[in-house]
């Protein structure tokens, strides 16, 4: 099981083991922390947008629902939305809206 480690917008983290293949949505969802998701999750809103600090390569390919939403400059400074991204890996992110 990989380790997702979160920083809070307060520079507060939290680790916890959770299932491969989650969303990083349905990842903070099982231990706890309620992300904003206006949309539901399906790409239409980008208020679960989120930075990844560590483990990139251990997240799902971006989709282009994430280059829409983000923009590509955003994209290559490792923002990702949290409803696209699936966890293969080892992965610390942090949160853009609290």
């Amino acid at each position: 099981m990989p380790n997702l480690t979160y920083i809070s917008s307060d520079r507060k983290s939290l680790k916890s083991k959770v299932y491969k293949g989650l969303t990083i949505c349905d990842a903070l969802k099982m231990i706890g922390n309620y992300p904003s998701m206006n949309c539901g999750g399906r790409a239409k809103c980008a208020t679960c947008k989120i930075k990844v600090l560590e483990g990139s390569e251990f997240l799902t390919n971006v989709t282009q629902e994430e280059i829409s939403r983000l923009g590509s400059d955003l994209i290559s400074e490792n923002f990702r939305l949290a409803c696209q991204s699936m966890i293969n890996g080892d992965v610390t992110i942090q949160s853009c809206l609290d």
